[in-house]
């Protein structure tokens, strides 16, 4: 199996993760929700914050799995690396080392802030239902 297909793999059993634990959240949520009625004023918004953090951590997990993708993408095969760079304006970029540096950060700091946004609404969520 190539690289490309084990990543491939380990990205869709993280969005199958994901999706599981967003049907999970709103079960679950909805009965810890349900169960501190009296306390609470908007459950809808807190059932929204829970299935949203759980989203946002799935989706930065995937975000985080697009570098080391792209990178093999691009210099996974020559012919392949000279396919991308004689491409159209934004691909022709893609073989320079200051290009792809920067769009490697850029996808961390967005996987990493999503994951990070998402953890948050999470302590929120919990915090908010006293537990």
């Amino acid at each position: 199996m190539d690289f490309l297909a084990t990543v491939a793999m380990i990205g869709m059993l993280f969005l199958g993760v994901t999706v599981l634990l967003a049907v999970q959240s709103i079960a679950f949520g909805r009965r810890a929700i349900f169960q501190a009625k009296a306390q609470i004023r908007a459950p809808g918004l807190l059932l929204a914050a829970d299935l949203a953090s759980v989203l946002l951590i799935g989706l930065g997990v995937v975000v985080l799995l697009l570098i080391p993708t792209l990178y093999w993408f691009i210099h996974g095969d020559y012919e392949r690396y000279i396919w991308v760079i004689r491409g159209p304006q934004p691909f022709s970029q893609f073989g320079g080392g200051p290009y792809q540096f920067w769009l490697g950060v850029c996808l961390f700091v967005t996987g990493s802030g999503m994951i990070v946004s998402g953890l948050a609404l999470r302590k929120w969520f919990w915090r908010c239902l006293d537990r």
